[in-house]
């Protein structure tokens, strides 16, 4: 039999403010349970990644999973990807930000863990060709993006296997495709049945290379994914079939197989997000009216050559569907304009709460959670007014400041001093959109409008209330 190379990546990630006990539990029930599988099976290979808030959570208490970890990249086991620090919308934020947050990442790894990462992850998969760039310049060699994005950009379906370059002006990126088929299989799927779409793929040409990444929360945190994936013991068959399938199968990792293939050619993939995450940033009625006329398309015998195409929406339209997700990324702006001309150990402070304040979580909805859950807005709300307290530290008396805050072109006021942020929408009627105390550093007006909420996508369980509503 002809051998085939398995790439397996899983993505770990809590936002910043997350509950401790709902971390503590997501340890218990999904992130230690991988880790320990791995070092119990010397043949399987793992690409993982982590964003910030979770390695300091790890740091602090249980640092034995680090030291786990670092054993396990030492022993070629583990490739560690890196992140945007704070886990960000890298797309979506300016190219001093995003520098600083693969840094800060970096730094992390390498102080930490001695580990120096060759990759990096995709945040919610939302993809800007200027990343190549960033990437590039940051060290970075590859990426992971789904494979429909690929198909987007016009690579044959028969091509979405080992990897791809692309490139922005002359700096060049490799990107995976991610498989799919692996996506739907891979965890809740029958090992058997993974089994024979792998070994079918590997008949079909000498060292084909696909790619699974996942968010490791589907592995244990998802509601009903603890008792589908973990009690059931179907990780451990799932384990133990993929190390013990013998030289046909190879477990490998991003690494070697860049040093030991050549790219299956060049790809510029469209800017967005993948089509799930653009159907959650559609308002409810539009969603629905979408999410029908794919049930509909899905019906016809060749759907497959349509459906990657059938896509919608994009991640800025979750600032234009929530109010309070736009609120908060403008104020982060209005506040790093203030950071010109500080002294740099205040400017480094007010910064790294305004990068913490990127988080992507709390700005967006999928099927539960995120924008939805109040501490979470307050976490990023908290790193904005600590850092307005200090940029007004030293303040006399009020300010006075008429501007488009908002960016919807019309003026705003906002009336500030050392202890009080106030902000009022003359163009929505007179409304207060931001009333703060700076001292505590709580809005007062951080609520939340109800919303129509259905959910297009049921074949899967939502992620619970405590957690980050990834996608």
């Amino acid at each position: 039999m002809k051998h085939l190379n398995l790439l397996l990546a899983l993505h770990h990630h809590q936002p910043v403010g997350n509950l401790p006990e709902v971390l503590e539990d997501c340890y218990q029930r999904c992130y230690a349970p991988i880790l320990d599988a791995i070092e119990r099976n010397s043949r399987l290979r793992f690409n993982l990644s982590y964003s910030g808030p979770l390695l300091l959570f790890f740091e602090e208490r249980h640092p034995e999973y680090l030291e786990k970890l670092k054993w396990l990249v030492a022993g070629r086991q583990v490739e560690v990807l890196a992140d945007g620090f704070y886990e960000p919308i890298l797309a979506e934020i300016e190219e001093d930000d995003r520098q600083a947050q693969i840094r800060l990442m970096q730094d992390w790894l390498d102080s930490r863990l001695g580990i120096t990462p060759q990759g990096i992850w995709l945040a919610e998969g939302v993809w800007e060709n200027s990343l190549a760039r960033s990437f590039a310049q940051a060290g970075l060699n590859y990426s992971i993006v789904s494979g429909e994005r690929f198909l987007q950009a016009g690579v044959p379906e028969s091509q979405l296997h080992g990897y791809h370059v692309t490139e922005n002006f002359g700096h060049v990126l490799r990107l995976f495709p991610g498989d799919a088929n692996l996506h739907r299989l891979i965890p809740y799927g029958g090992p058997e049945e993974l089994q024979t779409y792998l070994r079918r793929m590997a008949n079909r040409s000498m060292g084909l290379t696909l790619t699974f990444a996942d968010n490791a929360e589907r592995w244990g945190v998802w509601p009903g994914s603890f008792e589908a994936v973990q009690k059931s013991g179907r990780m451990e068959k799932l384990l133990a079939m993929l190390a013990g399938e013998g030289d046909w199968l190879r477990l490998r990792t991003f690494s070697e197989i860049l040093h030991d293939e050549a790219p299956r050619g060049r790809c510029y993939l469209p800017a967005g997000s993948n089509s799930e995450l653009g159907v959650w940033s559609l308002p409810d009625e539009i969603r629905r009216q979408f999410s029908d006329a794919m049930r509909n398309l899905e019906q016809r015998h060749d759907a497959g050559r349509f459906l990657p195409f059938f896509r919608v929406g994009s991640w800025g339209g979750f600032r234009g569907r929530y109010f309070e997700s736009n609120l908060m990324e403008k104020k982060g702006l209005w506040l790093k304009r203030k950071t010109g001309g500080l002294e740099a150990a205040l400017a480094e402070r007010v910064r790294e709460l305004l990068w913490q304040a990127q988080c992507n979580t709390a700005y967006w909805y999928g099927t539960a959670g995120g924008i939805y859950l109040p501490h979470l807005r307050q976490a990023i709300w908290s790193r904005l007014l600590e850092a307005q307290r200090l940029l007004t530290e030293s303040q006399t008396g009020w300010c006075l400041e008429k501007s488009d805050f908002d960016a919807d072109d019309r003026e705003e006021v906002l009336l500030y001093n050392r202890g009080i942020s106030f902000g009022v929408s003359p163009g929505s009627g007179g409304c207060c959109f931001e009333f703060s105390l700076l001292s505590s550093a709580c809005n007062l007006a951080n609520t939340l409008t109800r919303r129509v909420e259905s959910d297009p996508h049921k074949a899967e369980p939502a992620p619970q209330s405590g957690q980050a509503g990834d996608g």
